[in-house]
């Protein structure tokens, strides 16, 4: 951990970066190829993220439909 000041906010964890960087990616370095790599698996991973939340919307949506809710819109206040 490396840190300044009692806050948990002012903590950091180079550590756990490490070991999340080498799952999505299998290693961990520094050099520039390494880097551009990293952001492109990012990229990947929100859009994965994304499309996720997404299809789970609609699923949930559908599920509720076919179990009896319904929607209904809120009044303006």
């Amino acid at each position: 951990m490396v840190g300044r000041g009692k806050m948990s906010r002012e903590s950091y964890f180079p550590f756990a970066d490490t070991l999340a960087t080498e799952v999505l990616m299998g290693r961990a370095s520094s050099d520039e190829d390494f880097y551009d790599n990293l952001r492109s698996v990012m990229d990947e991973t929100k859009d994965l993220a994304r499309r996720f939340v997404g299809f789970s919307e609609r699923l949930i949506s559908r599920c509720l439909y076919e179990w009896g809710f319904i929607h209904k819109e809120l009044p303006e206040c």
